[in-house]
């Protein structure tokens, strides 16, 4: 475990990391997750007070309190998977990483699950459609490589595409199938270390509760954990 703490290897960062997001976990929350909890405590509202000299310290702990963060369980056991196993330490990355490049990899793991139907878009209104849903790369990403490079999420498509073909202008953020990528990569990083899952569901909602599992074997998880580190960072 002295090995895994080591600052100057990854798994000594990420754990850092972790205990960081336990103490502080406000500036890493989502907008509405903090919202939730910080609209009204003690009859004012105190988010001002988290850019605040002093006053940050004690949101901090309100919010460690309140989200659960606090009660992550970090324990030997974890410690020493992070200098065992370089994809836990990919699953932490993920949950700690920033919303804007999650939102890029929920599109990839969205791109790699629909590859056919992305394929399959005859019509120029269909393929604008989803050019403008997933982004430009990400659509010449499923129509070209998603196939030879991460089989294993094609596996998924019967339970995404119908999403996917309803690609009317709404934004990613908006559209179903950004929800459906969070499960995805809610269990895939889960698989690995239930505390990464609970870490992002801590920032997207402010609760640990997962809500229904998406049962993943081995191969989605790993494609999922190479989407990353390949394509969407």
């Amino acid at each position: 475990m002295v090995a895994a703490l080591s600052p100057g290897l990854a798994s000594g960062r990420t754990a850092l990391q972790v205990a960081g997001f336990m103490a502080r976990p406000g500036t890493l929350l989502a907008r509405p997750a903090i919202d939730r909890w910080l609209a009204d405590v003690g009859g004012r509202d105190v988010r001002p007070m988290l850019d605040a000299t002093g006053a940050r310290r004690a949101v901090e702990a309100y919010l460690a309190t309140v989200t659960g963060a606090k009660d992550l369980a970090v324990d030997a056991t974890f410690l020493n998977s992070l200098a065992a196993r370089s994809s836990v330490v990919t699953a932490i990355d993920i949950a700690l990483a920033p919303f804007d490049r999650l939102d890029r990899l929920k599109a990839f793991v969205i791109g790699a699950i629909c590859r056919d139907a992305v394929r399959g878009a005859l019509l120029r209104a269909d393929r604008q459609a989803i050019e403008a849903l997933l982004g430009r790369d990400v659509q010449d990403f499923a129509a070209r490589q998603a196939a030879t490079f991460y089989p294993a999420l094609a596996d998924l498509s019967p339970s995404v595409t119908p999403a996917l073909r309803g690609a009317d202008g709404t934004e990613f953020a908006a559209h179903p199938v950004n929800a459906l990528a969070a499960r995805v990569i809610l269990a895939a990083i889960g698989a690995e270390t239930p505390l990464a899952a609970a870490i992002l569901a801590i920032r997207e909602s402010g609760s640990p509760a997962l809500g229904t599992p998406v049962p993943l074997g081995p191969a989605h998880c790993a494609d999922v954990l190479r989407l990353w580190q390949r394509e969407a960072r």
